[in-house]
């Protein structure tokens, strides 16, 4: 949740600071930071639970530790 209102707080900061400063005829960069964070946050986001959601990561380097514990460890 905390993720979210972060997203909107810089959507609407970015928003004004590049609008105050910005003549009428390049409003298309209006959406472009906010854009940019959306999706910076989804992808953190997204990687950070593995297994769900969009983005399905598999965590190999757990998988060979169980594995690796399983069959009695590095001892001989």
């Amino acid at each position: 949740m905390a993720a979210w209102v972060i997203l909107i707080v810089f959507g609407v900061c970015s928003n004004f600071l590049i609008g105050y400063h910005m003549s009428a005829s390049s409003q298309s960069l209006l959406l472009v930071v906010p854009f940019v964070t959306a999706l910076t946050l989804f992808m953190i986001l997204e990687i950070d639970v593995p297994g769900k959601g969009v983005i399905h990561v598999t965590p190999q380097n757990l998988e060979a530790l169980q594995i690796t514990l399983s069959n009695g460890g590095l001892t001989p």
